[in-house]
This record gives C-alpha cells, sequence and structure tokens, in this order.
C-alpha cells in the first residue's frame, strides 16, 4: 500500500513535467504508461536515479501547435510516484505512476529535453460527513450505469472492501468516459465533496 506522507517527506520539491493531451490524473490512482518519446525516455530513466517522482498534467487546447518544445499546461497537475518500470524488447518503457498529491504546478527554467517544475501541494480537503454511505450512494450508482452499458461488467465485489471516499471518486472519475477537460475540473475542484456532488451528476446524465 501507497503511503502517501512517508513518501513526500524524501520529496524535494521539484519534479519532471509528463504532460499529456488526453489523460489527467488523479491522487490515489495508479495508472500504466507506454514511453517511447525520446526525451520522456530520458525523463524515466534520471527519475529511477533519483526520487521516482513525476508530475502528470493536461495539456491545453492547441497543444499540437506547439508540441515538440514547451506547450501550455494547465497549473493543477498531480504529483505521481513511479511504482513499476519495465524495459520493452522496441527499447522502450512501461511504467507505472500512482497519484501522491495535487499540486500546483511552478514552471522552472528548463535545462534537459523535458520540462521540470517547483511543485506545492494544494492542500485538497479531504474530510466529508457519512463518508461511508457516500461510498455505497456512489458505488451503486456507478455499478447501475455500468449496468445499463454491459450486463456483464458488475462492481459488486468491491461493495464490502474497505475504501475511502477519495481514493472511490478519483477512481471512478479517471474511469468515465468524461471529456477530457471536465475531468481537468474535477480535479481542480478543492473539496472531495465538491468532486463527488459533480461526478453524480455525470453518471446520472450518462443513465
Amino acid at each position: 500500500m501507497i503511503q502517501k506522507n512517508k513518501l513526500l517527506k524524501k520529496y524535494s520539491g521539484s519534479s519532471p513535467i509528463f504532460p499529456l493531451p488526453n489523460i489527467v490524473m488523479f491522487p490515489t490512482v495508479g495508472n500504466e504508461f507506454y514511453i517511447f518519446e525520446p526525451r520522456y525516455k530520458e525523463m524515466v530513466e534520471n527519475v529511477m536515479e533519483s526520487e521516482k517522482f513525476i508530475t502528470m498534467t493536461l495539456l491545453k487546447p492547441n497543444w499540437e501547435d506547439n508540441y515538440d518544445n514547451s506547450p501550455g499546461i494547465y497549473s493543477i497537475g498531480t504529483l505521481c510516484y513511479l511504482t513499476n518500470f519495465e524495459n520493452q524488447k522496441d527499447g522502450n518503457f512501461k511504467i507505472v505512476l500512482f497519484g501522491i498529491d495535487k499540486v500546483k504546478i511552478n514552471e522552472t527554467e528548463q535545462t534537459k529535453n523535458y520540462r521540470i517544475a517547483a511543485t506545492t501541494s494544494t492542500n485538497e480537503i479531504i474530510a466529508t460527513v457519512d463518508e461511508k454511505e457516500k461510498c455505497k450512494t456512489l458505488m451503486n450508482r456507478f455499478t447501475n450505469l455500468l449496468d445499463h452499458l454491459d450486463e456483464t461488467i458488475s462492481l459488486n465485489l468491491f461493495s464490502d472492501m474497505e475504501i475511502s471516499l477519495e481514493m472511490l471518486v478519483n477512481l471512478i472519475s479517471m474511469a468515465m468516459n468524461i471529456p477530457i477537460e471536465e475531468k481537468q475540473k474535477l480535479l481542480e475542484l478543492p473539496e472531495i465533496g465538491l468532486r463527488y456532488e459533480i461526478l453524480l451528476h455525470f453518471i446520472d446524465n450518462d443513465i
């Protein structure tokens, strides 16, 4: 189990930026990435030898116009920890990143082929009232959505698991087919309770 506070004590306060046009990472969620661009292969090699932190963020619209240089990025992203690394036969890498903390990105001078950022925690409000009841409501609504989409899929096996509202909300936020800019807005909300409420609206609209 990833121990956020223990890891953050080892964090220097700056990390490489890994911007993508189609993924918004959330804290408490892991995701696999296939690394093939030379600059990001260099980035992974460097972080493997240091703190293993990478900050994920979303590229702003029209990023294609300046992709080879420094296209615009959103200033709120997720500080991630590299938990797994595999060399591939084609010379590329497969890595797993786990979201540790929502951060504000303050870009620093680019001295490498990839960008580096000084980051500060946004101190997202995690606590909320009636957390267990909200977890149950969210799980039931999301399961109902999946049943409408594919009768072979069910999340009932998770119903008895001990899972925090933060983790459940963020997992579903990443899993749902929501427009990418809307996912960014979900990430930028200051409270898990607010993200929970907006997520329910997305689920109900899909149903």
